[in-house]
């Protein structure tokens, strides 16, 4: 129930008539609702789900060749003629109508079983299309996800660069105090006020940064650009992910591996349906008729209704080897797909392995910015009664408060890193969606 609120929330802040409310407002955008949104409304997504629909479509009796036509014709003519009537009456003039009616069916007994291997092929695209709907909808989830992360570390970023700014502030403010009282000289008022300006740029940068992203992240919402809200303050990180039940998951619910094995798949039934050419094929053909011919003048004359049936067995018995080039072609599709599946098996375990080991190096990160954090953090307060009494110089607190700025933006990429580690460790084993929106 309290996803559904959120994803009805999500869509009234991000609707045209609310979108003054959520500029002004500033609106909370969590991950969930973002996530809903792209499900619902992504452009990538919903054409790979028209995809999938147009494939289970195509997978039908009739489309497979199990099902007869049938046709119904009708023809009206009418010829007009004179003649000499042997008398002084002159020549007679008259017409001739001609009604044909007919009734065709048309079905084929037997194809080499080729009918089965098309049925079975068109189930096969009907699964791959569903199956790559779903990695569409997979890749498009991941990059909300990592998207989204990114702004909180943008975000995060300028709650660091703001108390650098309120920082070199009151380094100002005590430069000039002091200056005053006649401790200090007037080229440290100036230097302290040329990094508070260097710090209110780099905030400024900063700011634009967060809007740029935001803009690009409305796109993947397939939102208004022009929309504004904030995002979570946090970073949550799973740190109980264990490789071994990744690795399992992987192996069963990876959708580049679904993908690739759906694809080996499909090819066989084509080489089973292009091997059917080979042999003969019995067709059964029926039909009913009805003609009728008449003149105004002279003899009416009409055939009684006629029905007509026939088998009609076809072998082909040379066409320029090109059954036997359509065969080899297709043990070729099956060779590569066998070969795709092995190199995509290999390529997922390493990226598997890599991102697990990426995602254990950013915890360790983020456990050792956090204590170069509070230590920087430490000496940034002594540092600045020290300043405050005169005991430094403007220039030692500047690097002390470099420091802490340096080690809270490492902290925050650190958590970043962490994040989209995570995200990917997910995505390979099938478990990112089922995550985030359950």
């Amino acid at each position: 129930m309290h996803r559904y609120f959120c994803l009805f929330s999500l869509v009234f802040i991000l609707s045209p008539c609310a979108g003054s409310v959520a500029v002004h407002a500033q609106s909370l955008l969590t991950l969930e609702e973002a996530v809903g949104t792209a499900l619902e409304r992504n452009y990538t997504i919903r054409i790979s789900r028209n995809d999938a629909r147009s494939a289970a479509n195509d997978y039908s009796l009739g489309n497979a060749g199990f099902l007869p036509s049938v046709s119904l014709s009708a023809q009206q003519s009418r010829r007009t003629f004179g003649r000499d009537s042997g008398n002084e009456a002159g020549p007679v003039f008259g017409s001739v109508n001609t009604v044909d009616l007919g009734m065709n069916l048309s079905t084929t007994l037997f194809d080499g079983f080729g009918q089965f291997a098309t049925y079975q092929w068109l189930e096969s695209q009907m699964d791959l299309a569903e199956l790559r709907a779903d990695q569409t909808t997979e890749t498009t989830v991941a990059g909300v996800v990592i998207s989204y992360y990114d702004l909180v570390r943008q975000q995060q970023q300028i709650e660091v660069f703001e108390e650098a700014v309120e920082i070199s502030q009151e380094r100002v403010e005590i430069a000039q105090m002091r200056n005053d009282l006649g401790s200090a000289s007037e080229l440290e008022v100036r230097q302290a006020r040329v990094d508070l300006n260097a710090d209110r740029a780099t905030l400024l940068r900063q700011r634009v940064s967060l809007t740029n992203a935001k803009a690009e992240f409305n796109r993947l919402l397939a939102s208004d650009a022009g929309l504004d809200y904030i995002v979570a303050d946090t970073i949550h990180v799973l740190r109980n992910l264990s490789i071994d039940d990744l690795r399992e998951s992987t192996a069963h619910s990876n959708k580049t591996l679904a993908v690739v094995r759906e694809s080996e798949e499909s090819a066989l039934l084509a080489r089973r349906e292009i091997r059917s050419e080979w042999f003969p094929t019995l067709d059964l053909t029926a039909g009913y008729a009805f003609n009728d011919l008449s003149q105004e003048i002279g003899v009416i004359a009409s055939r009684p209704p006629g029905l007509s049936y026939g088998l009609t067995a076809t072998v082909d018995l040379f066409d320029g080897f090109n059954r036997r080039r359509r065969r080899e072609n297709a043990d070729l599709q099956v060779r590569s797909a066998e070969l795709a599946l092995a190199d995509a098996q290999i390529a997922v375990e390493s990226q598997l392995e890599n991102s697990y080991q990426n995602f254990q190096f950013s915890l360790e990160l983020i456990d050792l910015e956090r204590e170069n954090m509070g230590l920087a953090q430490l000496n940034l307060d002594v540092a600045l009664e020290r300043f405050r009494l005169g005991t430094i110089t403007s220039v030692e607190l500047r690097d002390v408060q470099s420091a802490l700025t340096n080690a809270e933006s490492r902290f925050i990429t650190a958590q970043y890193e962490a994040a989209r580690a995570q995200t990917e460790l997910l995505q390979l084993s099938g478990l990112l969606v089922d995550q985030i929106t359950n």
